[in-house]
């Protein structure tokens, strides 16, 4: 996997920004924000890259002992959960069981926001 430097130092702070503020982001907003055309992205299948992000940085998170922060990431149609890469090639990647059920998505998706949440809230 490359090293995505700024990209993902830019995805990390804003994704612990966002989990402190009690919120999401979808996926359109977060490429954007990182300066990566949404729709060209998609259309030359550049949105890897921000997959590969997300899950680099929950993997380091998992590795101590975090909560998935790619979990703050979602659909901004359909279902509004994090997509399969999160669900099925984080997942595998980290040694977890991929969740293909959507209730059982969602019950894990639920506790892990919370989860995040509670972790980064902001001290006031």
């Amino acid at each position: 996997m490359m090293n995505y430097g700024p990209k993902k130092e830019y995805a990390y702070n804003r994704l612990k920004e966002l989990a402190g503020a009690k919120q999401t982001i979808t996926y359109g907003r977060l490429l954007r924000e990182m300066d990566i055309d949404p729709i060209e992205s998609w259309e030359k299948n550049r949105h890897q890259e921000l997959i590969d992000i997300l899950c680099k940085i929950s993997s380091e998170e998992y590795e101590k002992g975090n909560p998935l922060l790619s979990a703050l990431v979602i659909h901004k149609e359909g279902d509004q959960l994090p997509g399969k890469g999160f669900f099925v090639g984080l997942f595998e990647q980290i040694g977890k069981q991929p969740i293909y059920g959507p209730d059982q998505r969602l019950a894990f998706w639920v506790n892990e926001v919370n989860a995040l949440y509670e972790k980064w809230k902001t001290e006031k």
